[in-house]
């Protein structure tokens, strides 16, 4: 790491100070630093600078930050900034202070209990089923990609060879899988679709890890194990750990199916089965093909007809006999049909009652209007046994204290019944003047739905090299002015950053400090610095990194070679070989 010391106490874009290096990879160094204007402790990732002018480099890095921009959850890793100006290319990051779950996983002997497993595993589910509803599909879920923070919480994290909504996907490398060890068998083949199924399948190979202590498929080269990968069935998990729940080793086989149908579709399915197991360890699961064979019967059932039933005659004795014998059969019949009815309706609500809470059909709820009522006791009773979770918020423009100015969901507009669902009322308190908050480096989105309600927001887009497009740059009155609540609040929004680029100079075959002071004066930044033996003057630049005549940004840096002159041993020879002819000249001249 001592290579990457020299970045220690700089400030990247007059807000990040260095503090540390916490971690190098193949492509990048991870920095511990400060947001001097946020006043928090941040993680900087940064591209390597024998790597950010590679183009799959690149882009895996600005996949990365456009992956995780899309997300926000907090079983994944959020990212607060991306730079890509120039030859230093960083995404800052929230830090974290825990280790990766394959370093947990050695800590604790190489595997954990069937607990701890689904523990871990729910926790990266809730984080893809998160991201699958945005469309992005991780593609790389494996213990060196997740955090484990010191109060037991996962953070999922590495989204650079990730799938985004609307593109297409791309040949992925050895070198950029990084292992085959926990790849679907349609990834280890490029062979679509690859969806949040595959990402399903990589989640059941982390769960055999962690069960059973040992990958499912292992080989000398990636090669053979990607062959075992799509052709081979792994040990049964039970055979190695006997004292696993059966359920939970139904959970990991249908994960690891080789075909995308016969596993789990979502992470909300696979997450119903292991809130099952939580409750119920000794739950028993249907397979894969159980389930198939059920519905390919069910079919086949349907496409059966029934045989007309053959025709009975009652031979009458009498007028009376067919009439009596039709009345009693009715009357059983009725009878029969009420017990059936009683006993089939206590037998659903008995069965429903053993369903998991997370499998029940959930019916939509109607929200009220509360706009306009005063918020007391009584209706903070009413909504709590309405099953609301209740948020409070300063609210303007009322007339009445504790009078509600404004909520969301809006008053008949339909919701999911769920047992936390969010009610957030604006409630007017009387107060006409409140300090203005810091809204900077904030989006204009989240600004603009958490205090609309208290203030007038007019926005105006401005050009700034250090505020992210669509983020608040500042506000007129600025933050810390006594405010009016529902003042005209002006909000200057970021266009984003505006590169400048310039044609770079030719330095070399000029001194040293020549091209240092030619580079500065058009806004590029010396980088490397280099020397080495030539046939050149001493101090003479000899190599320039970026191409002279070409356009870079301004701020790139340019790594130099600088001259230490001819080698002593040369300089030697020459001298020799000028003093020979003077000294043959006198022996030549003695007698």
């Amino acid at each position: 790491m001592d290579a990457f010391d020299k970045y220690i106490g700089r400030v990247f874009d007059k807000r990040y100070k260095i503090e540390k290096v916490i971690g190098v990879g193949g492509m990048a160094i991870v920095f511990k630093a400060e947001d001097i204007l946020m006043n928090r402790t941040v993680a900087i990732k940064m591209l390597k600078n024998d790597v950010a002018g590679d183009t799959e480099a690149l882009r895996r890095f600005i996949n990365e930050s456009k992956a995780v921009a899309m997300l926000s959850h907090e079983n994944i890793v959020n990212i607060y900034d991306v730079s890509v100006k120039g030859n230093t290319k960083y995404i800052v990051m929230e830090y974290i202070e825990g280790i990766t779950l394959k370093a947990f996983l050695k800590h604790k002997g190489g595997s954990l209990s069937w607990r701890e497993t689904l523990n871990i595993s729910e926790q990266i589910l809730r984080a893809l089923e998160h991201a699958h509803s945005k469309g992005v599909i991780h593609r790389d879920i494996k213990p060196q990609n997740i955090m484990l923070l010191k109060n037991g919480l996962i953070k999922v994290a590495d989204f650079g060879i990730a799938k985004l909504p609307d593109t297409d996907s791309f040949t992925v490398t050895d070198q950029a899988i990084g292992t085959v060890n926990y790849i679907s068998p349609e990834q280890a083949m490029n062979k679509e679709p690859i969806d949040e199924r595959s990402d399903l399948y990589s989640v059941g190979v982390l769960m055999y890890e962690l069960s059973c202590g040992e990958l499912p498929f292992t080989g000398d080269t990636p090669v053979a194990v990607a062959y075992k990968d799509v052709n081979e069935t792994p040990r049964s998990p039970r055979e190695i750990k006997p004292e696993m729940p059966q359920g939970l080793e139904q959970i990991i086989m249908r994960a690891m199916e080789k075909s995308p149908e016969m596993r789990y579709q979502s992470a909300k399915q696979m997450l119903t089965h292991i809130s099952a197991l939580r409750k119920n360890p000794g739950i028993k699961f249907r397979s894969a093909a159980e389930l198939e064979a059920m519905k390919a019967g069910q079919k086949k059932k349907k496409k059966k007809t029934k045989k007309p039933a053959a025709k009975k005659t009652v031979r009458e004795r009498g007028g009376l006999v067919l009439p009596i014998i039709l009345g009693v059969f009715s009357a059983f019949m009725i009878i029969v049909f009420i017990y059936g009815c009683f006993f089939v309706v206590r037998l659903f609500n008995m069965s429903l009652s053993d369903v998991p809470e997370e499998t029940r059909a959930v019916k939509d709820v109607k929200i009220k209007n509360y706009v306009g009522m005063i918020y007391n006791e009584d209706l903070r009773e009413e909504l709590s046994d309405l099953g609301y979770k209740v948020t409070l918020k300063a609210g303007s423009k009322g007339t009445k204290i504790n009078e509600i100015v404004l909520q969301n969901p809006e008053g008949g507009s339909e919701r999911k019944k769920t047992a936390d669902l969010e009610l957030v009322l604006y409630v007017y308190t009387g107060a006409t003047k409140e300090i203005l908050p810091d809204l900077s480096y904030k989006a204009f989105t989240s600004v603009r739905a958490e205090y609309s309600s208290r203030y007038e927001l007019e926005a105006e887009r401005i050009d700034d090299q250090n505020v992210p497009a669509e983020y608040i740059v500042r506000t007129d009155p600025p933050a810390g002015s006594e405010v009016e609540l529902g003042q005209k609040i002006k909000v200057y929004i970021s266009r984003g950053f505006v590169v400048e680029k310039k044609v770079v100079p030719n330095i070399c075959g000029i001194l040293f400090d020549e091209a240092n002071k030619k580079i500065t004066a058009l806004g590029f930044a010396v980088g490397d610095v280099t020397f080495s033996e030539s046939e050149f003057e001493k101090n003479t630049v000899i190599f320039q990194s970026v191409t002279a005549s070409t356009e870079a940004a301004v701020g790139t840096e340019i790594d130099i070679i600088v001259s230490l002159g001819p080698p002593e041993s040369e300089t030697e020879e020459e001298e020799t070989a000028e003093e020979a002819p003077e000294e043959t000249a006198e022996a030549t001249a003695e007698p």
